[in-house]
């Protein structure tokens, strides 16, 4: 069952936009601190509200089908990328070549919901990403054709086997593995980490279930750290769960831990590496 969880995007890249002319800059350039991206309404519709995003601006080129937000004391930006990675990354695409706005030194926050393993978190609980990893590039076999011995029918590309030796080296990492400012992150943790999280009798009578398997799932709402792996498809169950913990630690060759599961996350993080570049 899906769970919620927040999750930072910062400063992973700068980026610069394309084809502004001092003209555009002297007459309307928005300039973000930061820009917070969410998937879907859903998600944008509390940050609108409440922080609040009150200027709307047109952006038909984005795939969210929604208008920027805009926030001209704090200087936040807000945009709806659609769901699913090749939205996200088109969005954001977009949003970089925007002569409107001047994102070369914006902080980028990404805060959306995700399903959070439960040997980590509980329901409601808050999660600061230290990595994003590709569940997405790979080879597949049913598992039903596979050997028997393999634990999964999830092979990384280069190798035979699942979780095949050698373990990844940098450059075959490059494009899976995306690890956010250490800085920032530990920053942003140390002022949260002590924050009473709502908590509810729904909450407690959902994560009650977990009671004998995962002590961590049945806790109340807390703000914790690890990685996010980040697919495609929207998945679920024990076997499932395993593979994304084995394929984290792989990846990250034990750096970090499987915590949260989303689909946008990547596309996001690739997006805003080619605007940097």
């Amino acid at each position: 069952k899906a769970m919620i969880a927040w999750i930072l995007l910062p400063s992973l890249a700068t980026t610069q936009t394309s084809g502004a002319t001092s003209s555009v800059v002297d007459r309307s350039l928005y300039v973000p601190s930061v820009v917070v991206i969410t998937t879907f309404p859903g998600e944008y519709h509390r940050w609108k509200q409440r922080l609040p995003l009150g200027v709307d601006l047109p952006f038909p080129a984005g795939a969210g089908a929604v208008p920027l937000g805009w926030n001209a004391s704090l200087n936040v930006l807000g945009v709806v990328t659609g769901m699913g990675p090749r939205n996200a990354a088109l969005t954001i695409t977009a949003l970089g070549h925007d002569p409107r706005f001047d994102l070369t030194n914006s902080h980028w926050l990404l805060a959306g919901i995700a399903g959070v393993d439960p040997t980590v978190g509980s329901p409601g609980c808050g999660i600061w990403a230290r990595t994003l990893v590709d569940g997405d590039t790979a080879k597949f076999i049913d598992p039903r054709e596979a050997p028997a011995a393999w634990p999964t029918g999830w092979v990384p590309l280069g190798r035979s086997i699942p979780y095949g030796s050698p373990p990844p080296s940098r450059h075959e990492a490059q494009g899976i593995v995306h690890e956010l400012s250490a800085e920032l992150i530990g920053w942003a943790f140390n002022r949260t980490r002590s924050i009473k999280l709502a908590d509810s009798p729904a909450l407690v009578h959902f994560r009650g279930a977990y009671a004998s398997s995962s002590p961590n799932a049945v806790k109340a709402p807390s703000v914790l750290l690890g990685a996010v792996l980040s697919t495609s498809a929207i998945w679920e169950g024990q076997l499932s769960v395993q593979w994304a913990r084995n394929w984290t630690a792989y990846w990250t060759k034990g750096r970090d831990i499987f915590a949260t599961s989303a689909m946008e996350d990547v596309g996001i993080a690739v997006a805003l590496e080619g605007l940097e570049r």
